[in-house]
């Protein structure tokens, strides 16, 4: 058996004696090889975009970087925008549900036994 045979099958084997189902081992399995699949294809995007780009801003200022950096950038502030924009959505929604499981935990203890 090669290496990465055989940590997959202790890895397998691990997960089926730690008292885990068959499908839960099965669904770590996928997980764990779309993780490494993504990864790998991320890092062969980097590798064949590593060119060197320029990103001008107003009044003469620039700055240069590999075109993977940039992207990957662009895209980490397009997510924190997205979350900052639907943090008071979020926020919101946790404070009634933390009213209401207040107010049904007052109408349990009010009910006689």
């Amino acid at each position: 058996m090669s290496g990465n045979r055989r940590r997959l099958f202790f890895f397998l084997a691990g997960a089926l004696q730690s008292g885990h189902s068959q499908n839960e081992s099965t669904v770590r399995f996928l997980t764990l090889s779309l993780k490494i699949f993504l990864f790998l294809l991320l890092l062969g995007f980097a590798a064949k975009n590593s060119e060197t780009v320029s990103v001008r801003y107003p009044m003469g200022l620039e700055w240069q970087a590999p075109l993977s950096l940039v992207l990957l950038i662009t895209f980490a502030l397009g997510m924190l925008l997205g979350l900052l924009g639907c943090s008071r959505h979020l926020f919101k929604n946790r404070r009634e549900i933390r009213r209401l499981r207040g107010a049904a935990g007052q109408t349990d203890s009010a009910k006689p036994s």
